[in-house]
Protein backbone atom coordinates (compact mmCIF):
# COMPACT_ATOMS: atom_id res chain seq x y z
CA UNK A 1 0.00 0.00 0.00
CA UNK A 2 1.39 3.41 -0.95
CA UNK A 3 -0.14 6.69 0.16
CA UNK A 4 1.05 10.27 -0.32
CA UNK A 5 1.65 12.53 2.66
CA UNK A 6 3.48 15.77 3.27
CA UNK A 7 6.55 15.49 5.50
CA UNK A 8 8.76 18.45 6.36
CA UNK A 9 7.46 20.45 3.41
CA UNK A 10 8.53 17.67 1.01
CA UNK A 11 6.05 15.36 -0.64
CA UNK A 12 6.75 11.73 0.16
CA UNK A 13 4.95 8.49 -0.59
CA UNK A 14 4.65 6.42 2.58
CA UNK A 15 4.89 2.73 1.80
CA UNK A 16 3.34 0.33 4.32
CA UNK A 17 4.09 -3.39 4.23
CA UNK A 18 1.79 -5.28 6.63
CA UNK A 19 3.41 -8.62 5.69
CA UNK A 20 6.93 -7.23 6.15
CA UNK A 21 5.97 -5.28 9.28
CA UNK A 22 7.48 -1.95 8.19
CA UNK A 23 6.87 1.48 6.72
CA UNK A 24 9.26 3.62 4.72
CA UNK A 25 8.95 7.06 3.13
CA UNK A 26 9.76 7.04 -0.56
CA UNK A 27 10.64 10.15 -2.55
CA UNK A 28 7.43 10.84 -4.48
CA UNK A 29 9.09 12.93 -7.17
CA UNK A 30 10.23 10.57 -9.90
CA UNK A 31 8.72 7.52 -8.18
CA UNK A 32 7.98 4.91 -10.82
CA UNK A 33 6.05 2.45 -8.63
CA UNK A 34 6.61 -0.20 -6.01
CA UNK A 35 6.75 -3.85 -7.03
CA UNK A 36 6.75 -6.91 -4.79
CA UNK A 37 9.29 -9.54 -5.79
CA UNK A 38 8.65 -13.19 -4.95
CA UNK A 39 6.12 -14.80 -2.61
CA UNK A 40 5.38 -12.38 0.22
CA UNK A 41 3.47 -15.00 2.23
CA UNK A 42 6.48 -17.27 2.78
CA UNK A 43 8.12 -15.31 5.62
CA UNK A 44 10.39 -13.62 3.12
CA UNK A 45 9.87 -10.92 0.56
CA UNK A 46 11.32 -8.02 -1.34
CA UNK A 47 9.84 -4.73 -2.42
CA UNK A 48 11.70 -2.71 -5.02
CA UNK A 49 11.05 0.72 -6.47
CA UNK A 50 12.68 3.06 -8.93
CA UNK A 51 13.06 6.81 -9.03
CA UNK A 52 14.47 8.96 -11.79
CA UNK A 53 17.94 8.85 -10.22
CA UNK A 54 18.15 5.41 -8.63
CA UNK A 55 16.53 2.42 -7.04
CA UNK A 56 15.62 1.19 -3.58
CA UNK A 57 14.65 -2.14 -2.10
CA UNK A 58 13.64 -3.59 1.23
CA UNK A 59 13.95 -7.33 1.72
CA UNK A 60 13.07 -9.35 4.78
CA UNK A 61 13.69 -12.94 5.79
CA UNK A 62 12.17 -14.72 8.77
CA UNK A 63 14.41 -17.01 10.84
CA UNK A 64 17.51 -15.75 9.06
CA UNK A 65 19.75 -16.81 11.94
CA UNK A 66 19.55 -17.25 15.72
CA UNK A 67 19.08 -14.02 17.67
CA UNK A 68 21.99 -15.02 19.92
CA UNK A 69 24.40 -14.76 16.97
CA UNK A 70 22.88 -11.68 15.30
CA UNK A 71 26.01 -9.50 15.52
CA UNK A 72 28.34 -12.19 14.17
CA UNK A 73 25.89 -13.12 11.43
CA UNK A 74 25.49 -9.48 10.38
CA UNK A 75 29.26 -9.09 10.16
CA UNK A 76 29.53 -12.21 7.99
CA UNK A 77 26.70 -11.02 5.72
CA UNK A 78 28.30 -7.57 5.36
CA UNK A 79 31.59 -9.26 4.39
CA UNK A 80 29.76 -11.33 1.75
CA UNK A 81 28.15 -8.20 0.30
CA UNK A 82 31.54 -6.52 0.03
CA UNK A 83 33.00 -9.57 -1.75
CA UNK A 84 30.12 -9.86 -4.24
CA UNK A 85 30.96 -9.36 -7.94
CA UNK A 86 29.04 -6.07 -8.18
CA UNK A 87 31.16 -4.65 -5.35
CA UNK A 88 34.53 -6.12 -6.39
CA UNK A 89 35.80 -2.73 -7.60
CA UNK A 90 33.74 -0.64 -5.18
CA UNK A 91 35.34 1.70 -2.66
CA UNK A 92 33.99 1.40 0.88
CA UNK A 93 33.17 4.97 1.85
CA UNK A 94 32.08 3.93 5.35
CA UNK A 95 31.11 0.92 7.37
CA UNK A 96 29.43 1.33 10.71
CA UNK A 97 27.75 -0.91 13.22
CA UNK A 98 25.07 0.54 15.51
CA UNK A 99 21.65 -0.12 16.98
CA UNK A 100 18.46 1.16 15.35
CA UNK A 101 15.62 1.13 17.85
CA UNK A 102 17.58 -1.40 19.90
CA UNK A 103 18.21 -3.73 16.93
CA UNK A 104 21.71 -4.65 15.65
CA UNK A 105 22.45 -2.83 12.38
CA UNK A 106 25.34 -2.62 9.93
CA UNK A 107 25.50 0.04 7.23
CA UNK A 108 27.81 -0.08 4.22
CA UNK A 109 28.27 2.99 2.01
CA UNK A 110 29.92 2.23 -1.31
CA UNK A 111 31.15 4.18 -4.30
CA UNK A 112 31.00 2.17 -7.51
CA UNK A 113 31.80 3.03 -11.08
CA UNK A 114 28.69 4.83 -12.28
CA UNK A 115 27.10 5.42 -8.89
CA UNK A 116 26.88 4.95 -5.17
CA UNK A 117 25.07 2.59 -2.82
CA UNK A 118 23.99 2.11 0.76
CA UNK A 119 23.30 -1.34 2.18
CA UNK A 120 21.70 -1.42 5.63
CA UNK A 121 21.29 -4.75 7.43
CA UNK A 122 18.99 -4.84 10.48
CA UNK A 123 18.10 -7.80 12.70
CA UNK A 124 14.80 -7.66 14.58
CA UNK A 125 14.41 -10.73 16.77
CA UNK A 126 14.83 -13.48 14.14
CA UNK A 127 13.93 -11.38 11.13
CA UNK A 128 16.60 -9.88 8.88
CA UNK A 129 15.87 -6.70 6.94
CA UNK A 130 18.13 -5.65 4.07
CA UNK A 131 17.59 -2.07 2.88
CA UNK A 132 19.40 -0.90 -0.23
CA UNK A 133 19.65 2.34 -2.13
CA UNK A 134 21.58 2.83 -5.36
CA UNK A 135 21.84 6.18 -7.13
CA UNK A 136 23.75 7.70 -10.01
CA UNK A 137 24.27 11.37 -9.14
CA UNK A 138 24.37 13.51 -6.02
CA UNK A 139 25.43 13.09 -2.43
CA UNK A 140 22.86 10.45 -1.47
CA UNK A 141 20.94 12.70 0.91
CA UNK A 142 17.58 11.57 -0.53
CA UNK A 143 18.61 7.92 -0.29
CA UNK A 144 19.76 8.36 3.32
CA UNK A 145 16.51 10.15 4.17
CA UNK A 146 14.45 7.30 2.72
CA UNK A 147 16.43 4.62 4.57
CA UNK A 148 16.32 6.62 7.81
CA UNK A 149 12.51 6.69 7.59
CA UNK A 150 12.30 2.88 7.86
CA UNK A 151 10.17 1.94 10.87
CA UNK A 152 8.68 -1.26 12.18
CA UNK A 153 4.90 -1.26 12.15
CA UNK A 154 4.70 -3.33 15.35
CA UNK A 155 7.90 -5.09 16.39
CA UNK A 156 6.07 -7.14 19.04
CA UNK A 157 4.19 -8.99 16.30
CA UNK A 158 7.37 -10.34 14.75
CA UNK A 159 8.17 -13.97 15.46
CA UNK A 160 10.42 -14.29 18.50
Amino acid sequence: MVCSISLSAQTKAKFVSPDGGFTIDLPKEGLQGVDPVGDLNSGAGTYAWMTDNGQFSVSYLENAFPASSANESLKALAAMILKSPINAAAVVVSRRQFEKDGNPTIELRLKRQGGSAINRLIVVKRRLYVLTADWVEGDGAAATSALDSFQLVDGSLLIA
